[in-house]
């Protein structure tokens, strides 16, 4: 992933969730993505699987890659295969 950005519009004001997020997972490599509430780990997470909803978020700026795979822009079910097959997605409870 790399200076992955995440804005929210409402109304006529545009927020940044996250700004340039950059990290790299090698294979046989585990990441979990920890922070204080309200921090984007939510944001974050929810960005690398196509799962914000739009509108009024959207990712303006940045790649996430998966192997040689560009997964911003894929189809709804191309993401949809890619998820839970090639790397599953734990949500957070309260």
């Amino acid at each position: 992933m790399n200076s992955l950005e995440t804005i929210f519009k409402l109304n006529k004001n545009e927020y940044k969730a996250i700004e340039n997020i950059t990290f790299q997972v090698n294979k046989g490599e585990c990441l979990a993505i920890v922070g204080e509430s309200g921090s984007g780990k939510s944001v974050t997470a929810l960005s690398i699987a196509s799962l914000i909803s739009s509108p009024p978020g959207m990712i303006s700026n940045g790649s996430v890659w998966y192997k040689d795979e560009e997964l911003i822009g894929l189809t709804y079910n191309k993401m949809r295969q890619l998820r839970g097959r090639k790397f599953p997605i734990f949500f957070k409870t309260h």
